[in-house]
């Protein structure tokens, strides 16, 4: 017996479960939807999230009027990165966003301007594992920049909705980035992440698809604004971070073809 592997499916011509008019139906909508959109696949660990979303992009990647950008965070949490994974983020997209245009200048013109983002998180992180002291100086020397955040970021986001534009600007429709494995971090990170990436999320012609289980989500957010906080406010607190839930369908899954296989295995 060769057995078989938990691998996520990374194409629909290898959709096992047979749920391919879940996954036209589903990126049908991200292809004309209005814009800017955020979608949540949502299941628990080991149902498919990933596969779905693989098999999404695969099919809009036939139409070659979309933008795809991927980021997995569980990549970034396996090293104690979660801290950094904003700025890891809007890093990679600035890339991947600017290969497509082909013009570097916009990448530097972003990159720089993650500077006071950097900077605080340096100061956080001397504070944790150097010690207050030399945090505390660290931290005065950059009162500055923590004074100007806010138009510093109001100023990231323009940059990269110009971006975005510059990317759709010879017939593409919109930016569609998948962002996978946020119940892999730690919940109160994943809340943050959600919290701080809200502030990109509505800009226009980009479609926002994240692979989640809301019960981390929802952990999160009790951790980080109080245990007592009933399941009816955690949920209006994620509907305000998310426009769409798509949930996934397990119940249609088919597993006639995978039983067959495996027998064969056998």
């Amino acid at each position: 017996m060769r057995g078989n592997t938990d691998r996520p499916v990374e194409i629909l011509e290898k959709d096992e479960f047979q749920i391919e008019p879940y996954v036209t139906g589903l990126a049908e909508f991200i292809e004309e939807c209005d814009t800017p959109m955020t979608i949540a696949i949502q299941g628990d660990w080991g149902c498919g999230k990933t596969s779905m979303m693989n098999m999404t992009r695969d099919y809009l990647k036939q139409k070659k009027d979309i933008v795809d950008v991927w980021f997995n965070t569980w990549q970034f949490s396996q090293f104690n990165m979660d801290g950094q994974l904003v700025v890891t983020f809007l890093q990679h997209m600035a890339g991947e966003l600017s290969k497509k245009i082909g013009d570097m200048d916009i990448k530097k013109k972003m990159t720089d301007k993650f500077a006071p983002i950097l900077k605080n998180i340096t100061v956080g992180m001397t504070k944790q594992f150097i010690g207050s002291d030399i945090g505390d100086v660290v931290d005065s020397m950059l009162t500055k920049s923590k004074l100007d955040i806010v138009d510093e970021i109001s100023e990231l986001r323009s940059n990269f909705q110009e971006l975005v534009m510059k990317a759709t600007a010879e017939g593409e429709k919109r930016v569609v980035v998948f962002i996978d494995d946020l119940d892999r971090l730690q919940p109160v990170r994943a809340v943050e992440l959600l919290e701080i990436l809200k502030l990109f999320m509505d800009c226009d012609k980009c479609v926002f698809v994240m692979a989640i289980d809301t019960s981390v989500v929802f952990q999160g957010i009790r951790e980080k604004y109080g245990k007592d906080m009933s399941d009816e406010k955690a949920q209006s607190f994620f509907d305000k971070m998310i426009q769409m839930p798509f949930k996934m369908p397990i119940a249609y899954y088919r597993f006639g073809g995978l039983l067959e296989r495996l027998l064969d295995f056998l």
